[in-house]
């Protein structure tokens, strides 16, 4: 009987901490927290207050499946790119806002400056609509939805999705930022 009961206190014991720890990895993963730099994530909280990075959770039920078949990463406000085509960080972001009914979201080039700093490059702002993915694109040449509009690609670009409703390529071509309408 007391073995039992110790026994029962100990498996207790085991499922609340794996429970605890189970959760707190879920809201680690939620966060995105692990997708950017430390420095990044401070500065993103500085430069663009009440604005956070689209996560999994933020995204319709729908549009969070076709993200997780889309893509191999955790977070779908983060990209990873080299879009100016010169080997620094760079992270393509999208930094939402709730703004009733919906979301406000902007696109943000974010690129590690001297070793320390970052820069931010606000591609598109305050989208109004469910909140977007971001996914790298490789270079290449693409033709937009309407076939009237080639975009040839030198680096990676980005391609920001709403899902079942549009989705805009991004491109630097050395002198400024292209878009092209992909989906609408």
């Amino acid at each position: 009987m007391l073995v039992q009961r110790e026994l029962r206190r100990s498996l207790i014991a085991i499922v609340l901490v794996l429970g605890i720890a189970e959760i707190a990895t879920a809201k680690q993963i939620e966060s995105c927290d692990n997708a950017i730099p430390r420095l990044l994530r401070q500065e993103i909280e500085r430069n663009f207050p009440g604005r956070e990075i689209v996560t999994l959770a933020m995204l319709e039920i729908e549009a969070a499946n076709f993200y997780r078949k889309a893509s191999k990463q955790r977070c779908p406000g983060v990209t990873k790119v080299d879009f100016y085509g010169d080997g620094n960080e760079t992270y393509g972001l999208i930094l939402s806002k709730k703004s009733d009914p919906s979301y406000k979201s902007s696109v943000i080039m974010a690129t590690k400056r001297n070793g320390t700093s970052w820069q931010f490059a606000v591609i598109e702002a305050d989208v109004e609509d469910a909140p977007p993915v971001v996914l790298t694109k490789p270079p290449g040449e693409y033709v937009n939805v309407y076939g009237d509009k080639q975009l040839k690609v030198g680096y990676q670009a980005i391609i920001v999705i709403g899902y079942e409703s549009w989705a805009v390529l991004y491109s630097w071509n050395g002198k400024e930022v292209e878009k092209i309408w992909m989906a609408d």
